[in-house]
């Protein structure tokens, strides 16, 4: 497969660490025989679970695994060797492997078969990458990392590589907290906001040149959302619970509307005279009425919070919003804000974008929360869940890495790209046209 990338990292060393515990003292004990047999100890953590280990050709069972069968060890002796990995469904893996004096650990996934989509590559980013947009040409890709000093980070996407980072000048980018971009194809620019400052930068999209840093307005700036006319720019502020009007022009506070509770993802009606913004905070959407400046909220008091990112469907005349804590996706009426579908898939859902052509609503799900802390790798990897939104079902789903976060579909609707929050990784998927994506 094209540009597949598996991920080798030191259990005691690395994030994976935290996980480690709970099966550390069986590791040394295994890795100390290892040592005194000439042996190296092999640690995999794969998904699925149940993939079959073969090394050199000959299936092989563990010598230690913890109860969930997260984390299987192997022994290895030293030298070359060929390791695969699959399982019923899934597109099998090989490569060469070198056993040396030091303990092997590599986590991993499998693509499943028969899919008209297919894995172009990953690429490392920096610290927690929150989102990543497109380009409107389709040509770059931009990813925010919430916990690094590496501001923007830009992406060519074929052939897919990085280009450059744009780091805000001074001590701005050394406060981290780097969270969403939108594109500007008019003005040739691209924004981005930071979350521990409040502040937006602005770069060109001509050379990649710094254009300035502009206060937002509020606190823990987070999502940008450009009008059609490109004249304003909207940005959500989580703990200010505000949402601001940005003049594009001048980059400067036009309106601040308060809103019902913590803010984040925002659409415009179908007339663009009325923002909408997902409460997280509550079940709950705000409409902010763009003429007159009020603010009214319509609850849905019937389920549980977590309202997380918004998007319209013109074609159909409805409004997508992914809701973390239930794991679903509510299709609602853009006139009236009545549910019509509400979609089922994985835990914690967070961002959710569509096909240029209407038919696909793709979701990143991080997966389930480690028990001490979401900022801690999971016990599974997330997913990234494909509703058909002419048949109005879920079709299918395919891994991502420890906790996809940020998505986006490229605007001829042929590519598919997601950020891994936890592995710090972004991957890029070709999407294969004229085919149903998933038959179960």
């Amino acid at each position: 497969m094209n540009g597949w990338t598996f991920f080798t990292k030191n259990p005691y060393n690395s994030a994976m660490g935290n996980l480690f515990k709970r099966i550390l003292l069986p590791l040394i004990f295994v890795s100390t025989l290892a040592a005194q047999s000439n042996h190296t100890a092999l640690t995999l953590r794969f998904f699925p679970l149940n993939s079959q280990i073969l090394l050199d050709g000959i299936p092989v069972e563990p010598v230690f695994s913890d109860e969930e069968g997260e984390f299987r060890t192997f022994y290895l002796s030293r030298g070359l060797h060929q390791l695969s990995i699959s399982a019923p469904g899934y597109e099998t893996r090989s490569y060469p492997l070198v056993a040396e004096d030091r303990e092997i650990s590599i986590e991993g996934k499998l693509e499943k078969l028969d899919l008209p989509i297919y894995q172009v590559g990953e690429l490392p980013t920096a610290k927690q990458p929150k989102s990543v947009t497109f380009s409107p040409d389709g040509q770059y890709l931009a990813v925010a990392s919430l916990g690094s000093n590496r501001g923007l980070q830009i992406y060519r996407a074929r052939p897919f590589e990085h280009l450059v980072d744009l780091i805000p000048p001074g001590d701005m980018a050394d406060s981290t907290g780097f969270v969403e971009s939108c594109w500007l194809p008019g003005r040739e620019e691209v924004w981005f906001s930071q979350m521990n400052t409040g502040l937006f930068h602005v770069y060109s999209t001509v050379d990649w040149s710094y254009q300035g840093s502009y206060s937002g307005g509020g606190g823990w700036s987070k999502v940008l959302l450009v009008s059609r006319d490109e004249s304003r720019v909207y940005l959500s502020h989580w703990s200010s619970e505000t949402v601001t009007e940005i003049d594009v022009a001048t980059r400067t506070i036009l309106r601040t509307f308060p809103t019902s509770g913590t803010p984040r993802g925002m659409t415009f009606s179908p007339d663009g005279k009325t923002l909408l913004v997902a409460i997280f905070s509550a079940n709950a959407l705000d409409q902010i009425d763009l003429v007159t400046g009020t603010v009214t909220t319509k609850n849905y008091s019937a389920h549980s919070g977590a309202m997380r990112h918004l998007l319209s469907d013109s074609i159909r005349g409805l409004h997508y919003v992914t809701n973390m804590q239930l794991g679903v996706v509510y299709a609602l009426s853009d006139r009236t804000g009545v549910v019509r579908n509400v979609y089922q898939v994985g835990f914690k859902p967070n961002t959710a974008e569509m096909s240029s052509d209407g038919r696909y609503l793709f979701v990143s799900c991080r997966g389930p929360n480690n028990p001490v802390s979401y900022l801690i790798e999971g016990h599974e990897f997330g997913k990234v869940y494909i509703i058909d939104l002419e048949k109005r079902e879920v079709i299918g789903w395919i891994w991502g890495r420890d906790q996809p976060t940020g998505l986006d579909v490229s605007p001829d609707s042929r590519y598919l790209a997601f950020t891994d929050f936890k592995d710090d990784n972004l991957e890029l998927y070709r999407i294969l046209p004229g085919e149903d994506l998933w038959k179960e």
